[in-house]
C-alpha cells in the first residue's frame, strides 16, 4: 500500500508574476551548428542542430526557434562545442550536454546526454570552453582542467592521449581566460602573457614554428593582451591599447591583414582595428566590437557571415552595415551573433540547422532579430515517461498527486514557465501529494530527477 506524504507550499505571489518584463537575453555563444542565449533570470535557451542532445532540452530534434532548457536556471556561462554544450552555474558547478564520444562532457563516461548533467569532479568553476570535441574548465583559483579529444595535445596535460576523465592542464596557474579553436587552446594570465597547447601546423601558436606541443608554451614577446578568442586554425588577441592581433592560418583573409593564402606564424597587427573592446573567433572568420558599439568584421563569408549582403571574402575589416548599439558578439563555425543594447540578440549567417533562430533554414547575408527569445511564456519540451512518472490531475486546482515509480534519490522541483524555481524538496515516498492553496492560477513545470534520468512535465493550476 502506497504511503501518502503532505507538503503544503506557501509561495509568495511576486514569484509567480511580473516576469515577462524582466527576461532579457543578457549572453549569446554560437558554436558550430548551435546558439545559445541565457536570459537575465538564469534560464537557458538553445537553437539548431541537435543531433546528440546538445541543445539539453530532453530531445534529438533540431529546432529553428530558441528552445528553453527545463528546469535548468543560474546559469552564469556557456561554450559550445562541434555538438557539446558547457554551462557554468552561479554556484561554481559545471554541467554538459551533448555528444561525448569521446569523453568530452567530463562525466566518465562515453555516453551522450540530451540534458544536461553535472560534472560532479569539478567545484568552483568561474569559465568554460568548448573545442569541437574537448572540454575546458577555469577554476577560482586560476588553474585549468580539461577532458575529450587530445591527438594534438590540445589538453595541455603533457599527453596525447584522450581522455574521459578530467586532467589538469600542466603548468599552469593564474589563468584568467581560456579559448579553445580546432586543435589547439589557448590560455590568457593575468599577467597579460598568453600561452598555447595543441597542434601549430598553421603557426597558431605564435611562437614562429609550425611545431606542436603538449604542453603549453609562452607566446613570445605578446604582452598586455586582454582578452583571446580561438579560431578553427587561427589565434586572434586584443591588448590593452584597444589593438588587435593575430596569427596562424589565413586562407580566407581571417587575420586581416589584407593578405590571404599568407599564414602567419608570428602574431601580426589586424589592419584599422583600434578602440576595439571585444573580439570573436568563428571557423574561418573574425568580429571585432569597438567602443562606439559598432562591429566589423574580415574573413571568410560563404553564407553571409561577415552580415554585409553579399558572400564575399574579406581580407581587411569592414563595419557591418547599420548594425549600432551592439554590447556582445559571438561567432559560430559560418554564423554570428550580436546582442543589442535593448537586449534584443540578431544573427547572420549559415542556417542549416536553424541555429539563427529565425523559424527557419534559410542563410542570412544580412543581420535578422532572434524570434521569441526570453520573452512571454517559454516553449518548454516536456520529457516524460508514463511508466515512471505520474503526475495528476492535470489540470489541478488544490492539490497534486505525484507518483514515482523508484523514489531512491529523486527530488522534485517546481518551476515557473520562465524557468525560476520556486519550490525543491526530496522525495522518500512513491506517492506524494502537494497542496498548493496560494499557488497562482497558470502553467508550471514539475522537473523529477531520478536514477533513471531527469523528466518534466507541465501542468495547469486552476
Amino acid at each position: 500500500m502506497k504511503n501518502s506524504l503532505l507538503v503544503t507550499l506557501y509561495l509568495v505571489s511576486f514569484l509567480c508574476f511580473g516576469m515577462n518584463s524582466m527576461l532579457q537575453a543578457q549572453s549569446i555563444e554560437g558554436s558550430t551548428h548551435n546558439s545559445i542565449f541565457i536570459c537575465a533570470n538564469g534560464a537557458v535557451q538553445t537553437v539548431g542542430g541537435n543531433n546528440y542532445g546538445e541543445l539539453g532540452d530532453g530531445t534529438n530534434i533540431y529546432k529553428t526557434i530558441p528552445v528553453q532548457i527545463p528546469g535548468f536556471t543560474g546559469v552564469i556561462g556557456m561554450s559550445g562545442g562541434n555538438s557539446h554544450c558547457l554551462f557554468v552555474k552561479n554556484d561554481g558547478t559545471a554541467w554538459a550536454t551533448g555528444s561525448n564520444g569521446l569523453g568530452q562532457l567530463g562525466d566518465g563516461t562515453l555516453v551522450n546526454k540530451n540534458y544536461p548533467v553535472q560534472i560532479t569532479a569539478l567545484t568552483g568553476i568561474v569559465a568554460v570552453a568548448a573545442g569541437p570535441a574537448f572540454s575546458f574548465f577555469l577554476k577560482s583559483d586560476g588553474t585549468v582542467w580539461s577532458v575529450g579529444y587530445n591527438y594534438f595535445g590540445e589538453l595541455g596535460d603533457g599527453t596525447n592521449t584522450n581522455k574521459t576523465n578530467l586532467v589538469q592542464v600542466v603548468g599552469l596557474t593564474g589563468i584568467t581566460a581560456v579559448a579553445a579553436g580546432g586543435d589547439h587552446s589557448i590560455f590568457l594570465k593575468n599577467d597579460g602573457t598568453v600561452w598555447m597547447a595543441g597542434r601549430n601546423f598553421y603557426g597558431q601558436f605564435g611562437n614562429g614554428t609550425v611545431i606542436n606541443h603538449n604542453i603549453p608554451i609562452q607566446v613570445p614577446g605578446l604582452t598586455g593582451v586582454t582578452a583571446i578568442a580561438a579560431g578553427g586554425a587561427y589565434s586572434v588577441f586584443l591588448k590593452n591599447d584597444g589593438t588587435v592581433w593575430a596569427t596562424g592560418e589565413n586562407g580566407y583573409g581571417q587575420l586581416g591583414d589584407g593578405t590571404q593564402y599568407n599564414q602567419r606564424t608570428v602574431p601580426v597587427q589586424v589592419i584599422g582595428m583600434t578602440g576595439v573592446t571585444a573580439i570573436a573567433a568563428g571557423g574561418h572568420h573574425t568580429l571585432f566590437l569597438k567602443n562606439d558599439n559598432t562591429v566589423w568584421a574580415t574573413g571568410y563569408n560563404s553564407a553571409g557571415q561577415l552580415g554585409d549582403g553579399t558572400i564575399t571574402t574579406r581580407t581587411t575589416a569592414f563595419q557591418i552595415p547599420g548594425l549600432t548599439g551592439i554590447t556582445a558578439i559571438s561567432a559560430g563555425d559560418f554564423h554570428s551573433l550580436f546582442l543589442k543594447n535593448d537586449n534584443t540578440v540578431w544573427s547572420v549567417g549559415d542556417n542549416g540547422s536553424g541555429q539563427l533562430g529565425v523559424g527557419s533554414v534559410v542563410d542570412k547575408t544580412t543581420p535578422v532579430q532572434v524570434q521569441g527569445l526570453c520573452s512571454g511564456p517559454l516553449a518548454t519540451v516536456e520529457v516524460e515517461e508514463a511508466e515512471h512518472l505520474s503526475i495528476y490531475p492535470n489540470p489541478c486546482t488544490n492539490q497534486l498527486h505525484v507518483e514515482v515509480a523508484d523514489f531512491a534519490s529523486t527530488t522534485l522541483n517546481l518551476y515557473t514557465m520562465q524557468g525560476q524555481l520556486l519550490y525543491e524538496m526530496n522525495l522518500d515516498q512513491t506517492n506524494t501529494t502537494l497542496a498548493l492553496p496560494t499557488l497562482k492560477a497558470g502553467i508550471y513545470l514539475v522537473q523529477v530527477k531520478s536514477p533513471k534520468g531527469i523528466l518534466v512535465k507541465k501542468i495547469v493550476k486552476r
